[in-house]
Protein backbone atom coordinates (compact mmCIF):
# COMPACT_ATOMS: atom_id res chain seq x y z
CA UNK A 1 0.00 0.00 0.00
CA UNK A 2 2.73 2.46 0.67
CA UNK A 3 4.88 1.98 -1.84
CA UNK A 4 1.47 2.18 -4.24
CA UNK A 5 1.28 5.77 -2.81
CA UNK A 6 4.61 6.13 -3.14
CA UNK A 7 4.72 5.52 -6.83
CA UNK A 8 1.00 7.53 -7.33
CA UNK A 9 3.19 10.53 -5.85
CA UNK A 10 5.82 10.65 -7.97
CA UNK A 11 4.01 9.63 -11.42
CA UNK A 12 1.63 12.76 -10.33
CA UNK A 13 5.13 14.68 -9.75
CA UNK A 14 5.63 13.76 -14.02
CA UNK A 15 2.34 14.28 -14.96
CA UNK A 16 2.46 18.05 -12.69
CA UNK A 17 5.94 18.83 -15.08
CA UNK A 18 4.01 17.48 -18.49
CA UNK A 19 0.94 18.94 -18.04
CA UNK A 20 1.72 21.65 -16.25
CA UNK A 21 4.60 23.52 -15.43
CA UNK A 22 6.40 22.97 -18.76
CA UNK A 23 3.67 25.26 -20.42
CA UNK A 24 3.28 28.99 -19.69
CA UNK A 25 4.90 31.40 -16.68
CA UNK A 26 5.50 30.28 -13.30
CA UNK A 27 7.61 32.82 -12.18
CA UNK A 28 5.61 35.01 -10.24
CA UNK A 29 3.65 31.91 -8.45
CA UNK A 30 6.76 30.59 -6.88
CA UNK A 31 5.95 31.85 -3.05
CA UNK A 32 2.02 30.81 -3.86
CA UNK A 33 3.10 27.25 -4.95
CA UNK A 34 5.13 26.52 -1.96
CA UNK A 35 2.84 27.58 0.47
CA UNK A 36 -0.13 25.27 -1.55
CA UNK A 37 2.46 22.46 -0.80
CA UNK A 38 2.80 23.24 2.85
CA UNK A 39 -1.00 22.98 3.03
CA UNK A 40 -1.55 19.97 1.20
CA UNK A 41 1.26 18.43 3.23
CA UNK A 42 -0.42 19.62 6.29
CA UNK A 43 -3.80 18.30 5.16
CA UNK A 44 -2.19 15.21 4.20
CA UNK A 45 -0.83 14.65 7.99
CA UNK A 46 -4.08 15.32 9.24
CA UNK A 47 -6.24 12.99 7.59
CA UNK A 48 -3.62 10.10 8.25
CA UNK A 49 -3.92 11.09 11.83
CA UNK A 50 -7.05 11.71 12.39
CA UNK A 51 -8.88 9.69 10.11
CA UNK A 52 -7.03 6.50 9.40
CA UNK A 53 -6.08 6.64 12.94
CA UNK A 54 -2.08 6.64 12.45
CA UNK A 55 -0.53 7.83 15.10
CA UNK A 56 1.51 11.58 14.56
CA UNK A 57 5.26 10.21 13.90
CA UNK A 58 3.99 7.99 11.64
CA UNK A 59 1.60 10.36 9.31
CA UNK A 60 4.24 12.84 9.31
CA UNK A 61 6.63 9.83 7.86
CA UNK A 62 4.34 8.75 5.50
CA UNK A 63 3.50 12.80 4.07
CA UNK A 64 7.54 13.24 3.82
CA UNK A 65 7.68 9.74 1.31
CA UNK A 66 4.84 10.93 -0.50
CA UNK A 67 6.07 14.84 -0.51
CA UNK A 68 9.21 13.36 -1.74
CA UNK A 69 8.35 11.20 -4.20
CA UNK A 70 6.07 13.44 -5.94
CA UNK A 71 9.04 16.23 -6.13
CA UNK A 72 11.65 13.60 -7.18
CA UNK A 73 9.10 12.46 -10.35
CA UNK A 74 8.61 16.34 -10.96
CA UNK A 75 12.43 17.02 -10.81
CA UNK A 76 13.63 13.87 -12.54
CA UNK A 77 11.04 14.56 -15.28
CA UNK A 78 12.30 18.25 -15.54
CA UNK A 79 15.52 17.17 -15.87
CA UNK A 80 15.15 14.42 -18.40
CA UNK A 81 13.87 16.65 -20.38
CA UNK A 82 16.30 19.77 -20.48
CA UNK A 83 19.02 17.17 -21.32
CA UNK A 84 17.29 15.32 -23.82
CA UNK A 85 17.47 15.64 -27.70
CA UNK A 86 13.63 16.83 -28.18
CA UNK A 87 14.49 19.80 -26.21
CA UNK A 88 14.11 22.86 -28.40
CA UNK A 89 17.77 24.24 -27.30
CA UNK A 90 19.83 20.33 -27.52
CA UNK A 91 21.81 21.47 -30.47
CA UNK A 92 23.26 24.45 -28.70
CA UNK A 93 26.30 24.07 -27.18
CA UNK A 94 27.47 25.36 -23.47
CA UNK A 95 28.11 23.70 -20.00
CA UNK A 96 26.64 20.74 -18.59
CA UNK A 97 25.27 22.07 -15.41
CA UNK A 98 23.54 24.99 -17.66
CA UNK A 99 20.97 22.42 -19.74
CA UNK A 100 19.54 21.95 -15.90
CA UNK A 101 19.20 24.88 -14.24
CA UNK A 102 19.56 28.37 -14.71
CA UNK A 103 21.42 28.36 -11.16
CA UNK A 104 24.41 27.40 -13.22
CA UNK A 105 25.18 30.87 -13.69
CA UNK A 106 24.38 31.93 -10.27
CA UNK A 107 27.00 29.05 -8.45
CA UNK A 108 29.62 30.55 -11.57
CA UNK A 109 28.92 34.03 -9.90
CA UNK A 110 29.40 33.37 -6.41
CA UNK A 111 33.07 31.30 -7.08
CA UNK A 112 34.32 34.32 -9.61
CA UNK A 113 32.17 37.34 -8.54
CA UNK A 114 31.86 38.91 -11.57
CA UNK A 115 29.59 37.60 -14.35
CA UNK A 116 30.28 39.56 -17.27
CA UNK A 117 33.89 37.46 -17.10
CA UNK A 118 31.84 34.04 -16.51
CA UNK A 119 30.38 34.54 -19.84
CA UNK A 120 33.36 36.28 -22.11
CA UNK A 121 34.76 32.54 -20.73
CA UNK A 122 32.02 30.93 -21.80
CA UNK A 123 31.54 32.28 -25.19
CA UNK A 124 35.66 31.90 -25.74
CA UNK A 125 35.28 28.05 -24.97
CA UNK A 126 31.57 27.19 -26.51
CA UNK A 127 31.41 30.28 -29.20
CA UNK A 128 29.06 32.98 -30.52
CA UNK A 129 25.74 31.02 -28.77
CA UNK A 130 25.79 29.62 -25.56
CA UNK A 131 23.36 27.39 -23.91
CA UNK A 132 23.84 29.22 -20.10
CA UNK A 133 20.48 27.91 -19.11
CA UNK A 134 18.04 25.53 -19.15
CA UNK A 135 15.81 28.09 -21.77
CA UNK A 136 18.64 30.43 -22.15
CA UNK A 137 20.93 31.62 -24.97
CA UNK A 138 23.55 34.19 -24.62
CA UNK A 139 24.31 35.30 -28.43
CA UNK A 140 27.41 37.60 -29.42
CA UNK A 141 26.37 37.05 -32.94
CA UNK A 142 26.69 40.37 -35.05
CA UNK A 143 23.90 40.25 -35.94
CA UNK A 144 22.27 39.82 -32.69
CA UNK A 145 21.48 42.90 -30.88
CA UNK A 146 18.85 44.10 -33.75
CA UNK A 147 17.54 41.03 -34.36
CA UNK A 148 16.85 40.50 -30.86
CA UNK A 149 16.25 43.70 -29.68
CA UNK A 150 13.61 44.79 -32.40
CA UNK A 151 11.93 41.62 -32.32
CA UNK A 152 11.48 40.25 -29.29
CA UNK A 153 9.87 40.89 -26.25
CA UNK A 154 10.86 41.50 -22.83
CA UNK A 155 11.55 38.10 -20.57
CA UNK A 156 9.61 37.17 -17.51
CA UNK A 157 12.65 38.97 -15.39
CA UNK A 158 11.34 42.35 -15.71
CA UNK A 159 8.49 40.99 -13.81
CA UNK A 160 11.21 41.71 -11.22
CA UNK A 161 9.44 44.08 -8.87
CA UNK A 162 5.54 42.92 -10.00
CA UNK A 163 2.76 45.17 -9.57
CA UNK A 164 5.45 48.05 -9.45
CA UNK A 165 6.41 48.71 -13.20
CA UNK A 166 7.83 51.65 -15.31
CA UNK A 167 9.27 52.21 -18.56
CA UNK A 168 12.03 50.26 -18.30
CA UNK A 169 10.37 46.90 -17.11
CA UNK A 170 6.89 47.38 -18.64
CA UNK A 171 5.93 44.04 -20.66
CA UNK A 172 3.09 45.43 -21.79
CA UNK A 173 3.24 47.42 -25.25
CA UNK A 174 0.19 50.13 -24.29
CA UNK A 175 1.87 51.05 -20.86
CA UNK A 176 5.40 51.47 -22.17
CA UNK A 177 4.18 53.64 -25.06
CA UNK A 178 2.01 55.54 -22.83
CA UNK A 179 5.07 56.28 -20.52
CA UNK A 180 7.32 56.69 -23.64
CA UNK A 181 5.27 59.63 -24.26
CA UNK A 182 6.06 61.30 -21.00
CA UNK A 183 9.89 60.76 -20.49
CA UNK A 184 9.86 62.47 -24.63
CA UNK A 185 8.59 65.55 -22.48
CA UNK A 186 11.02 65.37 -20.36
CA UNK A 187 14.09 65.40 -22.45
CA UNK A 188 13.17 68.00 -25.41
CA UNK A 189 15.33 70.26 -26.36
CA UNK A 190 14.60 73.01 -24.23
CA UNK A 191 14.63 71.26 -20.91
CA UNK A 192 18.00 69.79 -21.93
CA UNK A 193 19.05 73.55 -21.75
CA UNK A 194 17.58 73.45 -18.49
CA UNK A 195 19.39 70.57 -17.55
CA UNK A 196 22.54 72.25 -18.69
CA UNK A 197 22.13 75.14 -16.18
CA UNK A 198 21.90 73.12 -13.14
CA UNK A 199 24.49 70.59 -13.86
CA UNK A 200 27.11 73.49 -14.17
CA UNK A 201 26.21 74.60 -11.06
CA UNK A 202 27.30 70.94 -9.54
CA UNK A 203 30.39 71.01 -12.14
CA UNK A 204 31.47 73.85 -10.13
CA UNK A 205 31.21 71.62 -6.89
CA UNK A 206 32.99 68.99 -8.46
CA UNK A 207 35.68 71.23 -9.07
CA UNK A 208 35.96 72.74 -5.57
CA UNK A 209 36.11 68.76 -4.42
CA UNK A 210 38.71 67.80 -6.30
CA UNK A 211 40.48 71.01 -5.31
CA UNK A 212 39.96 70.10 -1.77
CA UNK A 213 40.37 66.67 -1.51
CA UNK A 214 43.55 67.00 -3.92
CA UNK A 215 45.55 69.29 -1.34
CA UNK A 216 47.77 67.82 1.33
CA UNK A 217 48.02 69.97 4.50
CA UNK A 218 50.62 72.49 3.16
CA UNK A 219 48.13 73.18 0.46
CA UNK A 220 49.79 71.50 -2.10
CA UNK A 221 48.00 69.22 -4.91
CA UNK A 222 49.88 66.07 -4.10
CA UNK A 223 46.89 63.69 -2.61
CA UNK A 224 45.32 61.13 -4.43
CA UNK A 225 41.68 61.15 -4.95
CA UNK A 226 39.20 57.62 -4.63
CA UNK A 227 37.99 58.84 -8.33
CA UNK A 228 35.33 56.25 -8.17
CA UNK A 229 33.74 57.68 -5.48
CA UNK A 230 34.01 61.41 -6.61
CA UNK A 231 32.41 60.70 -9.69
CA UNK A 232 29.31 58.31 -7.82
CA UNK A 233 29.00 61.65 -5.90
CA UNK A 234 28.90 63.89 -8.62
CA UNK A 235 26.96 61.78 -10.76
CA UNK A 236 24.05 61.14 -7.46
CA UNK A 237 23.96 65.43 -7.26
CA UNK A 238 23.62 66.00 -10.57
CA UNK A 239 20.43 62.96 -11.09
CA UNK A 240 19.10 64.84 -7.91
CA UNK A 241 19.14 67.82 -9.11
CA UNK A 242 17.69 67.20 -12.86
CA UNK A 243 15.35 64.59 -11.60
CA UNK A 244 13.49 65.86 -8.33
CA UNK A 245 14.99 69.11 -7.89
CA UNK A 246 16.87 67.66 -4.47
CA UNK A 247 19.92 69.06 -3.46
CA UNK A 248 21.47 65.72 -2.54
CA UNK A 249 24.89 67.88 -1.62
CA UNK A 250 27.25 64.57 -1.68
CA UNK A 251 29.94 66.72 -3.12
CA UNK A 252 29.83 69.21 -0.48
CA UNK A 253 30.00 66.64 2.97
CA UNK A 254 31.82 64.09 0.80
CA UNK A 255 29.44 61.50 2.79
CA UNK A 256 27.23 58.82 0.72
CA UNK A 257 23.47 59.87 1.08
CA UNK A 258 21.33 57.19 2.27
CA UNK A 259 20.31 56.17 -0.77
CA UNK A 260 23.31 55.24 -2.59
CA UNK A 261 23.93 52.79 0.70
CA UNK A 262 20.47 51.52 0.17
CA UNK A 263 21.11 51.47 -3.32
CA UNK A 264 23.89 48.99 -3.05
CA UNK A 265 22.83 46.74 -0.50
CA UNK A 266 19.75 46.64 -3.08
CA UNK A 267 21.51 45.61 -5.89
CA UNK A 268 23.47 42.85 -4.70
CA UNK A 269 20.66 40.33 -4.77
CA UNK A 270 20.39 40.77 -8.88
CA UNK A 271 24.60 40.86 -8.94
CA UNK A 272 24.45 37.06 -7.90
CA UNK A 273 21.95 36.34 -11.46
CA UNK A 274 19.46 34.51 -9.44
CA UNK A 275 16.90 32.90 -11.38
CA UNK A 276 13.39 35.61 -11.51
CA UNK A 277 11.71 32.68 -9.80
CA UNK A 278 13.67 32.46 -6.99
CA UNK A 279 14.14 36.63 -6.43
CA UNK A 280 10.55 35.97 -6.63
CA UNK A 281 9.92 34.15 -3.74
CA UNK A 282 12.99 35.94 -1.55
CA UNK A 283 11.02 39.31 -2.38
CA UNK A 284 7.59 37.39 -0.69
CA UNK A 285 10.24 36.39 2.83
CA UNK A 286 9.54 39.46 4.84
CA UNK A 287 12.75 41.50 5.62
CA UNK A 288 14.77 39.67 3.37
CA UNK A 289 14.79 42.09 0.48
CA UNK A 290 13.97 44.89 3.38
CA UNK A 291 16.51 47.30 1.82
CA UNK A 292 15.03 47.51 -1.69
CA UNK A 293 11.78 47.78 -0.26
CA UNK A 294 13.54 51.26 1.55
CA UNK A 295 15.44 52.20 -1.57
CA UNK A 296 12.05 51.77 -3.39
CA UNK A 297 10.09 53.81 -0.68
CA UNK A 298 12.59 56.76 -0.46
CA UNK A 299 13.01 57.16 -4.32
CA UNK A 300 9.25 57.51 -4.40
CA UNK A 301 9.07 60.01 -1.38
CA UNK A 302 11.17 62.41 -3.89
CA UNK A 303 8.45 62.32 -6.53
CA UNK A 304 5.68 62.95 -3.87
CA UNK A 305 7.61 65.80 -2.65
CA UNK A 306 7.68 66.61 -6.45
CA UNK A 307 4.28 66.43 -6.65
CA UNK A 308 3.19 68.22 -3.73
CA UNK A 309 5.23 71.25 -4.37
CA UNK A 310 3.09 72.30 -7.35
CA UNK A 311 6.26 73.58 -8.69
CA UNK A 312 6.71 74.08 -12.55
CA UNK A 313 10.10 73.95 -12.49
CA UNK A 314 11.72 71.95 -15.30
CA UNK A 315 12.38 68.61 -13.60
CA UNK A 316 12.17 65.38 -15.30
CA UNK A 317 9.88 64.14 -12.33
CA UNK A 318 7.36 66.63 -13.01
CA UNK A 319 7.07 65.26 -16.57
CA UNK A 320 6.61 61.90 -15.84
CA UNK A 321 3.69 62.90 -13.36
CA UNK A 322 1.53 63.70 -16.04
CA UNK A 323 -2.04 63.63 -15.21
CA UNK A 324 -1.09 62.83 -11.45
CA UNK A 325 0.48 66.80 -11.12
CA UNK A 326 -3.10 68.27 -10.00
CA UNK A 327 -4.74 65.26 -8.50
CA UNK A 328 -3.93 62.00 -6.10
CA UNK A 329 -2.31 58.96 -8.60
CA UNK A 330 -4.86 55.98 -8.43
CA UNK A 331 -3.59 52.49 -7.05
CA UNK A 332 -2.21 51.34 -10.79
CA UNK A 333 -0.63 55.02 -11.52
CA UNK A 334 1.36 54.92 -7.79
CA UNK A 335 2.62 51.62 -8.68
CA UNK A 336 4.02 52.91 -12.18
CA UNK A 337 5.14 56.22 -10.45
CA UNK A 338 6.99 53.62 -7.61
CA UNK A 339 9.14 52.03 -10.41
CA UNK A 340 9.62 55.56 -12.68
CA UNK A 341 11.16 56.88 -9.22
CA UNK A 342 13.55 53.76 -8.62
CA UNK A 343 14.36 53.78 -12.08
CA UNK A 344 15.55 57.82 -12.21
CA UNK A 345 17.83 57.10 -9.31
CA UNK A 346 19.40 54.04 -10.80
CA UNK A 347 19.40 55.17 -14.21
CA UNK A 348 20.55 58.83 -13.88
CA UNK A 349 23.15 57.90 -11.38
CA UNK A 350 24.20 54.45 -11.05
CA UNK A 351 24.79 54.08 -14.76
CA UNK A 352 26.41 57.21 -15.73
CA UNK A 353 29.32 56.80 -12.61
CA UNK A 354 30.02 53.90 -13.90
CA UNK A 355 30.40 55.22 -17.64
CA UNK A 356 32.37 58.39 -16.20
CA UNK A 357 34.61 56.43 -13.84
CA UNK A 358 35.90 54.22 -17.01
CA UNK A 359 35.98 56.88 -19.15
CA UNK A 360 38.51 58.91 -16.59
CA UNK A 361 40.46 55.53 -16.18
CA UNK A 362 41.32 54.70 -19.71
CA UNK A 363 42.35 58.93 -20.16
CA UNK A 364 45.08 58.29 -17.54
CA UNK A 365 45.93 55.53 -19.84
CA UNK A 366 46.19 57.15 -22.66
CA UNK A 367 47.34 60.66 -21.52
CA UNK A 368 48.21 61.71 -25.27
CA UNK A 369 44.52 60.84 -25.78
CA UNK A 370 43.75 63.23 -22.90
CA UNK A 371 45.67 65.65 -24.91
CA UNK A 372 44.08 65.78 -27.94
CA UNK A 373 40.74 66.05 -25.98
CA UNK A 374 41.63 69.08 -24.00
CA UNK A 375 43.30 70.25 -27.66
CA UNK A 376 39.71 69.94 -29.73
CA UNK A 377 37.56 71.58 -26.39
CA UNK A 378 39.79 74.78 -26.59
CA UNK A 379 39.04 74.76 -30.47
CA UNK A 380 35.48 74.31 -29.54
CA UNK A 381 34.93 77.99 -27.29
CA UNK A 382 34.34 81.11 -29.13
CA UNK A 383 35.76 84.17 -28.07
CA UNK A 384 34.56 85.51 -24.93
CA UNK A 385 33.28 81.97 -23.79
CA UNK A 386 34.63 81.49 -20.10
CA UNK A 387 33.16 77.87 -19.72
CA UNK A 388 32.27 74.83 -21.98
CA UNK A 389 28.63 74.61 -22.95
CA UNK A 390 27.31 71.30 -24.88
CA UNK A 391 26.80 72.75 -27.73
CA UNK A 392 30.09 73.64 -28.06
CA UNK A 393 31.07 69.99 -27.74
CA UNK A 394 28.02 68.25 -28.25
CA UNK A 395 29.63 67.15 -31.99
CA UNK A 396 33.16 66.76 -30.89
CA UNK A 397 34.80 63.43 -33.07
CA UNK A 398 37.22 62.79 -30.01
CA UNK A 399 35.01 63.70 -27.36
CA UNK A 400 32.44 61.16 -28.72
CA UNK A 401 34.76 58.35 -29.92
CA UNK A 402 36.10 58.65 -26.29
CA UNK A 403 32.29 58.13 -24.87
CA UNK A 404 31.38 55.69 -27.84
CA UNK A 405 35.03 53.56 -27.40
CA UNK A 406 34.25 54.02 -23.44
CA UNK A 407 30.94 52.47 -23.60
CA UNK A 408 32.11 49.62 -25.91
CA UNK A 409 34.84 48.37 -23.23
CA UNK A 410 32.67 49.00 -20.07
CA UNK A 411 29.03 48.94 -20.76
CA UNK A 412 26.95 50.19 -17.67
CA UNK A 413 24.78 47.16 -17.91
CA UNK A 414 27.36 44.30 -18.91
CA UNK A 415 25.85 41.05 -18.80
CA UNK A 416 22.28 40.63 -19.14
CA UNK A 417 18.99 42.27 -21.27
CA UNK A 418 16.53 39.26 -21.45
CA UNK A 419 14.49 38.87 -24.15
CA UNK A 420 11.79 36.08 -25.15
CA UNK A 421 11.63 34.96 -28.93
CA UNK A 422 8.41 35.20 -30.29
CA UNK A 423 6.21 31.86 -30.34
CA UNK A 424 7.45 31.15 -34.63
CA UNK A 425 11.02 32.05 -33.09
CA UNK A 426 13.41 34.36 -34.84
CA UNK A 427 16.61 34.15 -37.57
CA UNK A 428 19.59 35.67 -36.63
CA UNK A 429 21.14 34.87 -40.16
CA UNK A 430 20.41 32.55 -43.15
CA UNK A 431 21.35 29.58 -41.17
CA UNK A 432 20.75 30.23 -37.49
CA UNK A 433 17.49 29.67 -35.99
CA UNK A 434 16.57 30.19 -32.37
CA UNK A 435 13.22 28.24 -31.23
CA UNK A 436 10.04 30.25 -30.06
CA UNK A 437 9.63 31.02 -26.38
CA UNK A 438 13.41 30.90 -25.43
CA UNK A 439 14.98 33.63 -23.27
CA UNK A 440 18.20 35.46 -24.99
CA UNK A 441 20.48 38.06 -23.62
CA UNK A 442 22.52 39.63 -25.57
CA UNK A 443 26.00 40.52 -23.23
CA UNK A 444 27.42 43.80 -24.27
CA UNK A 445 30.54 43.10 -22.56
CA UNK A 446 31.44 39.87 -24.33
CA UNK A 447 30.22 41.84 -28.06
CA UNK A 448 32.29 44.80 -27.07
CA UNK A 449 35.25 42.27 -27.42
CA UNK A 450 34.43 40.21 -30.21
CA UNK A 451 36.50 40.16 -33.02
CA UNK A 452 33.83 39.49 -35.46
CA UNK A 453 32.36 42.96 -34.89
CA UNK A 454 35.64 44.82 -34.30
CA UNK A 455 39.07 44.86 -34.68
CA UNK A 456 41.12 45.04 -31.84
CA UNK A 457 38.34 44.81 -29.34
CA UNK A 458 40.80 45.02 -26.63
CA UNK A 459 42.49 48.11 -26.91
CA UNK A 460 40.94 51.65 -26.65
CA UNK A 461 40.97 53.22 -29.66
CA UNK A 462 38.90 56.08 -29.80
CA UNK A 463 39.16 56.70 -33.70
CA UNK A 464 37.47 53.94 -34.38
CA UNK A 465 34.61 55.57 -34.38
CA UNK A 466 35.37 58.74 -36.45
CA UNK A 467 38.40 58.56 -38.54
CA UNK A 468 38.89 54.55 -38.81
CA UNK A 469 35.63 53.58 -39.24
CA UNK A 470 37.26 50.17 -40.72
CA UNK A 471 37.94 49.02 -37.06
CA UNK A 472 33.97 48.82 -36.76
CA UNK A 473 32.88 46.20 -38.80
CA UNK A 474 29.32 45.68 -37.59
CA UNK A 475 28.07 49.22 -36.28
CA UNK A 476 24.89 47.83 -35.40
CA UNK A 477 26.04 45.49 -32.65
CA UNK A 478 26.84 48.70 -30.59
CA UNK A 479 23.78 49.59 -28.37
CA UNK A 480 25.06 49.88 -24.97
CA UNK A 481 21.64 51.11 -23.61
CA UNK A 482 20.20 48.84 -25.89
CA UNK A 483 17.77 49.43 -28.85
CA UNK A 484 13.71 48.16 -29.44
CA UNK A 485 11.13 48.50 -26.65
Amino acid sequence: MIFLRILAAAISGALAFITYFHHGEHHLHGARYFMQFLVICSISTAYLTWIQGHNLSESLQATFRIATSFLTGLCTTCILYRLSPIHPLHKFPGPPNARISTLWLFFQVLKRKQAHLTLLAAHKEYGPIVRIGSNHLSIVHPRAVEKIHLTCRKAPFYDLNKPITSIQTARDKALHDQRRRLWSMAFTETRLRDYETSIKKIHKHLLARIDRDSKDKDGRPNRPINATRLINHYAFDVMGEVAYGTHFDMLATGNNHQAIDLLNEAMAMIGFMLPIWLIRVAVAIPGLTRKWWQFVAYCFEQMEICRSSKTNLPFIASSLLGPCKDRDPTPDEKLVLQGEAQLLVVAGSDTTSAALTCALYELVLHPQITTQLREAISASLQPGDTEVSACNVQNLDILNGIINETLRLYPPIPTTLWRLTPADGIWIDEETYIPGNVVVSTPHYVLGRSNNIYERPYDFIPERWYSKPKMVKYAKAFAPFTIGK
